[in-house]
């Protein structure tokens, strides 16, 4: 039965893996044929989501923007980069393109962009255990969101909000934030991470000691990821339910869907794939020493490479930072060489007049 449902699985990874290829292709043939305007900046954004280079997608995405005096492009391009350095943990870059995004969000009069930063930033403190202040954030987009009904965004935001009383053990708020967020996700046509949700009803009742209620919303998360081809919740999932499993003394079960976990993820240096890699190597200790060597050295070796992805990222930044300083420095060279040519026949013609008037008079 379990080899059947590895088989499963795999087809279900391949056909998303290709809906996705399928995607990145076609909107990197709309890229090579579009014109250096807004559209071509909106497709850099789209692309730099689903592309692991998205970083320098979504600088080159701001530098047109830029180019184009396109506001809205240069707001979507600076959360995108937000996005990019959250996603390594480095959360000072990521709060500081965030925060420049909110800036231009609010100049433009843009209430969705707008709260959608507040979430984002509220994301970053949460990530680093600052609470109180993901609350403050979360709260101030959620009442955004309330206003102009973007039932979407509150359903997202009300995950958000679940998970951090989650982690504070505030179980009572946890569980009303879920069930808000999954009516918001139930009313709403796009689903699309509605499997973060589910993963959060499931770990507030398993934490409440309801292990089958935890187990049916994780396989519901698994199947919403599945349908959805959100790869990191669809690993999450798997890696729930192999903690559930190892909660409840079922070693094998367990094993059997942290190595699922590890199977779906494609990011291999992420947090998914470090946790996944800990727990087999638990699941492994005195039971078979090799193994469990085997997957520590995998997670440290993953927490290695992310480390020194961050660094990269950061070498990369400060590059592209420097490039772009050395081109508006060019210009604005340009600039006054052009301004002091047209100072020096303007004086040149002054004189020329003066002295002429002189010859005249003369």
């Amino acid at each position: 039965m379990k080899k059947i449902s590895g088989c499963l699985v795999l087809s279900f990874v391949f056909h998303m893996a290709l809906a996705q290829t399928r995607e990145t292709d076609s909107l990197s043939r709309l890229l090579a044929f579009a014109k250096e305007d807004t559209i071509k900046v909106q497709l850099l954004v789209r692309l730099s989501f689903l592309n692991s280079d998205g970083m320098q997608l979504a600088q080159e995405g701001y530098a047109l923007a830029k180019k184009l005096n396109y506001e809205k492009g240069k707001a979507d391009c600076l959360h995108q980069l937000g996005n990019e350095y959250r996603g390594i943990n480095n959360y000072i870059l990521a709060l500081q393109y965030f925060l420049e995004s909110l800036k231009l969000r609010e100049r433009l009069n843009d209430p969705e962009g707008y709260s959608r930063s507040l979430v984002a930033i509220g994301k970053c403190y949460q990530d680093q255990g600052d609470y109180n202040t993901a609350l403050s954030y979360y709260r101030q987009g959620y009442a955004i969101q309330k206003k102009f009904n973007f039932n979407y965004r509150l359903a997202y935001t009300s995950s958000n909000i679940g998970e951090t009383y989650e982690q504070m053990n505030q179980m009572d708020s946890a569980l009303l934030y879920f069930q808000t967020s999954y009516a918001y996700f139930t009313a709403d046509p796009d689903k699309y991470q509605m499997s973060k949700t589910l993963k959060g009803l499931g770990n507030v009742q398993l934490k409440m000691g309801n292990k089958e209620l935890a187990l049916s919303y994780y396989r519901m998360g698994i199947a919403n990821a599945i349908a959805y081809d959100t790869i990191s919740y669809l690993a999450d999932n798997y890696l729930c339910i192999a903690r559930l499993y190892q909660q409840t003394g079922h070693t094998d079960s367990s094993i059997y869907y942290a190595k699922k976990a590890l199977t779906v993820s494609r990011n291999k240096t992420g947090d998914i794939i470090i946790n996944a890699n800990k727990l087999l190597s638990q699941l492994y200790l005195e039971k078979n020493d090799r193994e469990a060597f085997k997957y520590l050295s995998i997670a440290m070796d993953a927490k290695d490479s992310s480390l020194n992805a961050v660094k990269t990222m950061q070498i990369q930044n400060l590059l592209y930072n420097e490039q772009e300083r050395q081109k508006e420095l060019a210009a604005a060279s340009l600039k006054a060489k052009e301004e002091r040519k047209q100072n020096l026949q303007y004086a040149g013609i002054a004189i020329g007049l003066i002295t002429f008037v002189i010859l005249f008079l003369v």
